[in-house]
């Protein structure tokens, strides 16, 4: 089945590749994946203070975990828009254990290979999203090619899904070395 795809594939077979190819003398120095970030925003969550719902039901339908909003922690003025502090501006979600491969599943069989834009090599190309401590992220642009979505988002929150736009996804690795969770990625077939 594909949603335990992943999560097999760490525990089973990848974690004894690992061991071999970068030569760790300890199974407990084994490179993974710690914790997925996984935030969702609207501009119309900055425009009109009640349509922060349906990104809330988007995201917590995506990760199958619920979401915390998330707030500004100064005010700020832009060109026509006023934040104070404390407005809401978009969601977020840590997903942590097994959670986490089954959204990754998810994500990369259900969503990223059925769309057009998403070349072979998607993660190698995009090196420069790993920041100095090995995480990487990447953002997708389309929430509603997710398989949750069957029912149409217009009717049901009376949004039009061009609002709803993209999502961002940070992957934490436990080493704090790029080179080595481009390996852990190139192992899990994401590129």
């Amino acid at each position: 089945m594909v949603k335990k795809y992943l999560s097999y594939y760490c525990k089973e077979i990848l974690h004894y590749e690992l061991l071999i190819k970068l030569n760790f003398d300890s199974c407990l120095k084994f490179p993974y994946v710690e914790k997925c970030i996984v935030s969702l925003t609207s501009p119309d969550i900055i425009l009109e203070e009640d349509s922060l719902l349906p990104v809330l039901l988007v995201n917590d339908w995506i990760s199958c975990q619920r979401a915390l909003s998330t707030r500004i922690k100064k005010s700020v003025s832009l060109f026509k828009v006023v934040l104070f502090k404390n407005s809401e501006v978009g969601v977020k979600v840590t997903l942590r254990d097994d959670i986490i491969y089954h959204f990754l599943d998810i994500l990369y069989f259900c969503v990223l290979l059925n769309s057009q834009d998403f070349p072979k090599n998607f993660f190698l190309k995009n090196l420069e999203n790993f920041d100095s401590s090995g995480n990487f992220s990447f953002s997708v642009s389309n929430v509603l090619k997710f398989p949750q979505f069957n029912l149409n988002i217009s009717e049901l929150f009376k949004v039009s899904p061009k609002t709803l736009l993209g999502f961002n996804v940070v992957l934490v690795f436990s080493f704090n070395n790029y080179k080595i969770s481009e390996i852990v990625l190139k192992f899990l077939q994401f590129c």
